[in-house]
Order: structure tokens, then C-alpha cells, then sequence
């Protein structure tokens, strides 16, 4: 039976999912709130995951990583994070291109540019995020390329969110995304 809570704006709360201001335990943030029934499966966040969700205000933000098999392809990853397959139209990206891009990604809004995170912190939580990995060579993609340190207008969408961008890291024994999702 749902509930209306009047702190919410009169919205709907559905059974099994609570309301929570800052983020959402899953590693999945949209809208404040977070459904009970899957927080099994992460019972242990990690740390920085828990401080990107925190940090960057957007409409959906995907953060996570987990252990890997060789051979993972980035669309294996998309697929465990419930994004869109791109297949051959994913871009690879070097180390330094993902913290470039997961900066400018975690710093400004996609819909309208303004200013989310702090430069320095985003850029702090990006060297973190690709860090995390490892030393060891990894393999890193995006849908969305930046260019002189902005997003080019161009990219291959793997949300139904009008604006969407991130990478996908798969390393020897890892894989993780980080993604984020705005609406205009």
C-alpha cells in the first residue's frame, strides 16, 4: 500500500522503497530515493562510491565496480549496470582522458553547465574512481568525448535520460562504471 508523504511534495512511496536526502545505498541515486529490496546486494559500499553519490547532484547517477573474468567487454558492463549496448561505437579512452572527462562530468550539469562539484573535488573523486583499478593496464570507454574541456555535442545515449555520460573500466580482475544521467 503506498503512502503519501507530505515532506515529499505530495509524492507517491511505494512499499519496500524509502526515502533517503542524500543518497542511494545501491549505487544507483535518482530522485532521493533508494528501494529497500535490492540493498542486500551491496551490504558494504565502498567509501568513495558513497562520496561520489553524495557529491554529484544529477538526475541518475551509476556508480560500482565489481570482480571480473578476463575477456569482460565494456558491454558486459553496461549490461550489469543496466545501461544500452553500444557495441563497436563505444570510445576507448586512456587513464588520463576518463579523469579528465569524470571531472568535467562530476563538476558541471550536463543539461545546463552549471557548476555541481567543485573543480578541485571533482577532480579529486575522478582520480579516485580510475585509481581504484590499480596500477596494472586497464581498459577504459565512454560514449561521450571532450575536447578542450568541454563535452563534444555529439554522442551515442545508453540512457532514455536526455543527457548522459561516463566511463566504463575493466581491468584484469575489475570492472566498474561511472555514469550520470540529467535531464533539462
Amino acid at each position: 500500500m503506498a503512502k503519501r508523504d507530505a515532506r515529499r511534495d505530495g509524492r507517491v512511496q511505494e512499499p519496500g522503497v524509502e526515502w533517503l536526502d542524500e543518497i542511494a545505498i545501491l549505487g544507483i541515486r535518482q530522485r532521493a530515493t533508494w528501494d529497500a529490496r535490492t540493498v542486500t546486494e551491496h551490504p558494504k559500499r565502498d567509501p568513495l562510491h558513497l562520496e561520489i553519490l553524495r557529491a554529484r547532484e544529477a538526475h541518475r547517477v551509476w556508480v560500482d565496480a565489481w570482480s571480473t573474468p578476463p575477456g569482460t567487454s565494456f558491454d558486459d558492463v553496461a549490461r550489469r549496470a543496466g545501461l544500452e549496448l553500444l557495441g563497436d561505437r563505444w570510445e576507448v579512452i586512456g587513464r588520463d582522458a576518463a579523469v579528465d572527462l569524470l571531472t568535467l562530468l562530476l563538476h558541471r550539469d550536463l543539461a545546463y553547465d552549471g557548476v555541481v562539484v567543485p573543480a578541485p573535488r571533482a577532480r579529486e573523486l575522478a582520480e579516485g574512481f580510475v585509481g581504484s583499478f590499480g596500477p596494472a593496464e586497464c581498459r577504459i570507454a565512454t560514449n561521450r568525448l571532450v575536447h578542450d574541456g568541454q563535452f563534444e555535442s555529439a554522442w551515442n545515449g545508453v540512457t532514455s535520460f536526455t543527457f548522459d555520460a561516463g566511463v566504463i573500466v575493466v581491468s584484469q580482475e575489475r570492472a566498474g562504471v561511472l555514469w550520470v544521467a540529467d535531464e533539462d
